[in-house]
């Protein structure tokens, strides 16, 4: 996942971030990992809408930190590890 400003050059000079996310699913669990280089910082968290995985999603651990799950869910953009089980 690219992200820079997208309004001005300043990727030119550095202001941009890559994502490399890796993606491991089971019939009870999904567990997501990222990998970040760069230095944007202008996306603060994401939005995850949690449907049509093959279990209810009962937990949800971010960065080893216990959070309640609540229809759509809203982590930080630089977690490293993001686990949901049943």
């Amino acid at each position: 996942l690219y992200q820079d400003d997208n309004d001005t050059y300043s990727y030119e000079s550095g202001d941009w971030s890559e994502k490399q996310l890796t993606v491991i699913g089971s019939s009870d669990s999904l567990t997501i990992s990222q990998a970040s280089k760069g230095s944007y910082t202008g996306v603060k968290t994401f939005i995850l809408n949690l449907k049509h995985l093959p279990f209810e999603a009962k937990q949800l651990i971010v960065d080893g930190v216990e959070s309640s799950i609540d229809g759509a869910v809203t982590v930080p953009s630089g977690f490293e590890k993001l686990e949901i089980k049943s």
